[in-house]
């Protein structure tokens, strides 16, 4: 089962080929871009993770997950001046892609930026007919985040509809970029074509000012502050990968699997909120349970995503990570699920704090764009909260939305849950070895053993 705005492996994605044209800068842009002034806001402590990670990777022969895919499907022959406008649009209303990256002779990663955002323009080249298999690879060729065009835009013509596909290397954006690239290419297209009314939206939440903001929270802490400590606690005592030794070179594998129908899931979150809880502390008891049973570890000890609702909408790097340890029990039980979300609760703020900042201050532990970092990340994505299930989500969900990422090599083990209308789906991360794959096939088959266990202890 894939379902549409599920976390998607980019080698997972087949379709027919087709004419294809991508939006590339002008070199008025470039220019531009040589011409970018020096900024006093340093990059976020996420990108400057990134990069290095990438500088590694890089230098080692690795490949590396960077690129985060947006696509969806659009009706008739695409009219490439309206595309064209709506890309402008987008690319000068978010200040992420103001900026530009580079290494300085200490070492140090400096941003600079271009400080007319209407200098910003892509314009679109004709590629012709390529096969699906060609065009796909193609998308590994976007460029790095050294490179300031690290993002490119495409369009797929088939004989009676098209597919938008925007490939942006991770420098630029977090997980959450589904609303803000679908919201300004979708809409502003069809706006442009007559097919909508010009959408009346807020300025876009700033990332130049989100960095600034977490430069100035993370330049005040000391290795005594508490979430300092409580990070460091985390860190040092991060667990080895669950699947023996990892040589450094190891590929990473994507792979999507059903879980539980949406009636089960139902049922699943009338315990959790039986028990007060919500449903990610559900997710976590359940997988706290499981990582025991499986993996033998005492508590599970995970990251959390969670982005602060002031950056909702926004594109960037926004999103922080929770740090979670959770001891298994017995998952008949409501205290349970309410002791995981009670963890959570509690761990919450410290998603302000990036654990890249926290190791450079007191050299300790991984970073989750590291990658050596083990500790797996436990995400849930629920699309059917009200206002969302009928709002923007709905309508991706119409035109074969798709998030999609590219293999690389790590260690880690990611739990991507994604709640839908037709039930619960999964899409893990992890290692490429005989060993990781038969944890991990243990580890789903529980998962979803859980998730149905817990709901048949719900009321009728």
């Amino acid at each position: 089962m894939t379902t549409p705005s599920q976390l998607t492996p980019l080698g997972e994605w087949h379709q027919p080929g087709g004419a294809v044209t991508t939006w590339v800068p002008t070199a008025a842009t470039l220019g531009a871009v040589r011409g970018a002034r020096p900024s006093p806001v340093p990059p976020s402590h996420q990108q400057r993770q990134h990069i290095r990670a990438f500088e590694r990777f890089r230098a080692e022969g690795l490949a590396m997950s960077r690129i985060v895919v947006v696509a969806w499907s659009e009706p008739g022959r695409c009219d490439l001046e309206a595309m064209t406008g709506a890309i402008a649009a987008h690319l000068q209303r978010h200040d992420t892609y103001a900026s530009v990256f580079e290494i300085g002779a200490d070492g140090e990663i400096v941003r600079s930026v271009v400080e007319d955002a209407t200098e910003i323009v892509f314009e679109p080249e004709t590629r012709g007919e390529m096969s699906w298999e060609d065009f796909r690879a193609s998308l590994l060729d976007t460029p790095g985040p050294l490179d300031w065009d690290c993002m490119r835009f495409h369009v797929v013509q088939y004989p009676t509809h098209f597919t938008v596909c925007a490939g942006i290397d991770h420098v630029r954006c977090d997980g959450a970029l589904i609303a803000p690239v679908f919201d300004d290419l979708h809409f502003g297209y069809r706006a442009r074509v007559g097919l909508e009314s010009p959408m009346l939206r807020p300025p876009s939440v700033s990332h130049v000012t989100s960095c600034e903001r977490q430069a100035a929270l993370t330049e005040s802490l000391t290795t005594t502050s508490d979430e300092v400590v409580r990070w460091t606690e985390f860190l040092d005592g991060a667990a080895p990968s669950p699947f023996g030794t990892v040589p450094d070179a190891t590929p990473c594998v994507l792979t999507s699997w059903p879980l539980v129908d949406a009636g089960t899931m139902d049922a699943f979150e009338r315990v959790c909120t039986g028990a007060g809880s919500r449903l990610v502390g559900g997710v976590l008891a359940v997988v706290a349970r499981v990582w025991e049973e499986v993996v033998g570890s005492p508590s599970l000890r995970a990251i959390v995503p969670v982005t602060a609702p002031e950056d909702l909408g926004g594109l960037g790097w926004f999103t922080g990570v929770v740090p979670v340890v959770i001891p298994p029990a017995d998952l008949a039980t409501g205290p349970a699920i309410a002791h995981a979300q009670a963890a959570f609760e509690a761990a919450r703020h410290l998603s302000r704090i990036p654990p890249e900042a926290v190791r450079d201050l007191v050299g300790v532990g991984g970073a989750p764009n590291s990658a050596d970092w083990t500790t797996p990340l436990v995400s849930l994505m629920d699309f059917t909260r009200p206002g969302v299930a009928t709002g923007a989500v709905a309508t991706w969900q119409k035109h074969d939305g798709r998030l999609l990422l590219n293999e690389g090599a790590a260690k880690q083990v990611g739990l991507w849950f994604s709640r839908h209308a037709d039930g619960l789906a999964l899409t893990t991360a992890f290692p490429d070895t005989a060993d990781a794959h038969g944890v991990m096939d243990r580890l789903v088959e529980r998962i979803g053993a859980g998730f149905r266990s817990v709901a048949e202890s719900a009321p009728r």
